[in-house]
């Protein structure tokens, strides 16, 4: 069949029909299609352009970041690395940088789709008369107290290397850090706040005003935080010093905080203690004055044994005990004349004030062996009863 394109008859053959017909229709087909991925928006930062292609570019971005993120922790994670980091640092690392890829990522895609970075950083979350707070602001805010966490993590890395090479003492360096930590982290919030508007008059007045409705219940909690003050610059008590609180309970100091002190019992149990309870109740500290503490073991020996050589021996088994000092000397005391025994008292002195009990117990072993090997009796208590006859009726 043949077609005719106008009057004067001239045909069109059917290849060229088809042909015809064909590229009508790819670029309708292209026209629509472009309209498809062109999908204008608008939004309060602006106009948003949205195409299959940026689609595409933003998948390619997420792609990118995990691989990124992948490699990154495969290096963290070599044996050069690995000697020179511990798994904390590593992990904290690895953190940082998937935060920083995640927001570099976010942040792309955004200015891909048409909306400026600085629209977005200017924008304003909260904005009044005395608070003003924007992405940027949050930004940098975190930015500030993850350096300033940082900082005060170097600061702890340089007083710990002071006391491990004998510079400054242990006690003395951790009460100066935990000052110190207090102090900047203080200054840092306050400059936070104040830069976003944020006067501290407001928490002040809400303090008040909390003050005035809980009234005597934060009283304690000051009285804590008064005392933990006290404590960290009077020093009567330090890390690493045992103390007896009331109650009998034993243990060493292992931080001293803002207002409770940590204290590892010899059941290696943790005992928080209120800073008010040490600095008002009764405490000994074992550790205070001297490295050296002196105690005793009761010992008791029947009527008729050789109080010299019940000396002898007992001297004998405080110089074989590599727990005990030798300087000052153990010596014995014969204490008095007992119900049913003769009482002495070993004394010696020890550096090891946490284990003393232990150090009790195996004083007592031994004095029980050698008290065998020599036929030392230790008595135990004994009664004797006479019985009178009663009257004659």
């Amino acid at each position: 069949m043949l077609i005719f394109q106008n009057d004067n008859l001239t045909p069109i053959l059917p290849n060229d029909y088809v042909s015809t017909t064909m590229s009508d229709t790819v670029s309708n087909m292209g026209f629509l299609f472009q309209k498809f991925i062109q999908i204008p928006l608008k939004d309060g930062l602006g106009e948003i352009n949205i195409s299959l292609v940026k689609i595409f570019l933003i998948f390619l971005l997420i792609l990118a970041v995990f691989v990124i993120v992948r490699i990154f922790n495969r290096l963290l994670n070599r044996p050069f690395i690995t000697e020179r980091l511990e798994d904390k640092k590593r992990r904290s690392i690895l953190l940082i940088f998937r935060s920083i890829s995640w927001l570099a990522f976010i942040l792309i895609s955004l200015s891909i789709i048409g909306i400026e970075i600085a629209q977005i950083m200017s924008y304003e979350i909260i904005a009044s008369e005395k608070v003003n707070i924007t992405p940027i602001y949050i930004l940098v805010s975190l930015i500030v107290l993850i350096f300033t966490g940082y900082i005060v993590h170097m600061i702890s890395n340089f007083f710990d290397r002071q006391i491990e090479n004998n510079i400054v003492d242990k006690a003395r360096g951790k009460t100066v850090f935990q000052l110190l930590k207090y102090i900047i982290w203080v200054v840092v919030i306050i400059v936070v706040l104040q830069s976003g508007g944020i006067k501290l008059t407001l928490f002040l007045g809400a303090g008040a005003a909390l003050l005035v409705g809980i009234g005597f219940g934060l009283q304690q909690i000051f009285a804590d935080i008064i005392s933990g003050i006290f404590l960290l610059f009077e020093r009567n008590v330090m890390i690493d010093d045992v103390l007896e609180v009331e109650g009998g309970i034993v243990g060493r100091v292992k931080e001293i905080g803002i207002r409770t002190s940590k204290i590892l019992t010899r059941e290696n149990v943790i005992y928080i203690i209120p800073n008010s309870q040490i600095i008002s109740d009764k405490v000994i500290n074992w550790s205070h004055a001297e490295t050296r503490t002196r105690f005793y073991v009761n010992v008791g020996v029947a009527y008729g044994s050789d109080t010299r050589l019940v000396e002898k021996v007992l001297l004998e088994v405080a110089a074989n005990h590599v727990d005990l000092c030798k300087r000052p000397i153990p010596f014995i005391r014969f204490n008095d004349f007992g119900d049913s025994s003769l009482d002495f008292q070993l004394f010696f002195w020890t550096r090891k004030v946490f284990v003393v009990e232990n150090i009790k117990s195996d004083l007592r072993f031994e004095i029980d062996a050698i008290f065998r090997r020599n036929n030392i009796e230790i008595p135990f208590p004994q009664r004797d009863l006479h019985f009178k006859n009663g009257y004659n009726k």
